[in-house]
């Protein structure tokens, strides 16, 4: 159910996806939906799941053009891009896992309304621990998947000597991601480039990061987890520029738009906020829940987050800089939130639970 707290519905139901009935798209769920990520220009939607499969639906109607199978859960997924030498544009899923591996795979060309974007590619999948993980490759082109050649030689990301399971992942931002970063469970955050694939920085914490996020500059990397501190790495200088002790552990965090503000959700049910353009003060604090703050996103006008008691709510962003943190909207499910996504423009909000998926559409885009 919807539920309006104040004023007009911002969202409607566009479209659900639930792994219940045997012929629902996502039928071949056997457990929870993990991770949601949309293509850059949203014409796809990537659905991973606790059983390894990650699904990828096209946002006409969303049916069913690919899948991917993991070994084991899948705890991540990052769309990003970049661009080679001659100027080709590259797009990249990438889908990590609890097999201790990040696959990297070239998705192709996209159609959005009939027009193809200059965003084609070939394929390849990697391993950021081992270099045996499968490859599987497509194309996004027609609203369909199907293999392509690739000319290319592979240049596999570096191979590093450990065993942890990767928890976090996120490429950064801007029509090119320079980087892609990654934190395991051994407490290690390494970032690399997409140019080469190699690792440019690397650095040890006292325990597990849980979530990753690139400013939109792309000048700041934000990360916390189970240490309950929350950092800043200076992309540019590979320096921290801010490292301060939260009121729990930290499960996830997120730049608005404009990187106006940080926002870091905790354990706790505490949803703090601050001020990059303030030398990072606090600007801010949403308390009124206990439920753990699992998810969030704020790409968009509209900042949602998602918490373990399966609920999503909505706040006006120019409203939350003013610290009214009134939600314009609350989404109630029956499992918690595992993640939230807006699509392009901030037109869609992608929802993932234990049961399946929900998109919510926008009123007037």
């Amino acid at each position: 159910d919807v539920v309006i707290l104040e004023g007009t519905p911002p969202f409607r139901t566009h479209c659900e996806i639930t792994n219940t009935p045997t012929e629902s798209k996502m039928s071949q769920f056997r457990y929870r939906i993990t991770a949601l990520c949309w293509s850059p220009s949203g014409s796809f939607l990537a659905i991973a799941g606790s059983d390894g499969a990650c699904l990828v639906v096209e946002t006409k109607g969303y049916a069913l053009v690919h899948q991917v199978q993991r070994p084991e859960g899948i705890n991540a997924l990052a769309w990003g891009q970049s661009s080679s030498k001659n100027g080709e544009i590259r797009r990249y899923l990438a889908v990590s896992d609890d097999d201790c591996n990040v696959a990297l795979i070239k998705a192709g060309a996209e159609t959005h309304g009939g027009e193809l974007l200059d965003d084609y590619s070939s394929a390849t999948s990697s391993s950021h621990f081992s270099s045996t993980t499968a490859t599987t490759d497509w194309v996004l082109r027609d609203d369909a998947f199907r293999d392509i050649e690739d000319s290319e030689p592979q240049s596999l990301p570096r191979e590093v000597k450990s065993q942890a399971n990767v928890t976090a992942v996120a490429f950064s931002r801007k029509k090119n991601s320079t980087y892609l970063a990654y934190a395991a469970d051994d407490c290690s955050l390494t970032i690399m480039t997409t140019r080469d694939w190699k690792a440019v920085f690397q650095i040890e914490f006292a325990k597990p990061i849980r979530s990753l996020s690139f400013s939109n500059s792309n000048n700041f990397l934000a990360m916390g987890g189970d240490e309950c501190v929350l950092y800043v790495l200076s992309v540019p200088n590979r320096s921290m520029v801010l490292n301060t002790i939260q009121s729990s552990s930290i499960r996830s965090v997120a730049f608005s738009k404009q990187d106006e503000r940080l926002s870091i959700g905790m354990d706790d049910g505490v949803l703090s906020l601050l001020c990059p353009d303030a030398d990072w003060e606090p600007a801010g604090e949403i308390d009124f829940s206990e439920s753990a703050v699992l998810c969030q996103d704020w790409t968009s006008k509209t900042l949602a987050v998602g918490r373990q008691d399966g609920t999503v709510t909505l706040f006006d962003t120019e409203k939350a800089f003013g610290n009214f943190f009134v939600p314009i909207a609350e989404f109630s499910r029956n499992y918690p939130i595992s993640s939230v996504a807006f699509g392009v423009s901030g037109r869609f909000l992608a929802i993932g639970d234990g049961n399946g998926v929900s998109i919510l559409s926008g009123k007037g885009g």
